[in-house]
């Protein structure tokens, strides 16, 4: 079984957000550790996303 275009289309969209927000959250917690020696972990950033 394999996905029309359109759902193509969607899935890539999905994995395409994930992927931006995996990344900015990766950046940020380098950007943490290495400047200002915090951990900067999964909860902060589950606290950060809902605001």
């Amino acid at each position: 079984m394999h996905p029309d275009e359109c759902t193509k289309s969607k899935l890539n969209s999905f994995m395409g957000t994930s992927r931006f927000i995996y990344n900015h959250y990766l950046d940020l917690k380098d950007k943490y550790y290495n400047e200002l020696n915090i951990n900067y972990n999964t909860s902060d950033m589950k606290k950060d996303i809902k605001n």
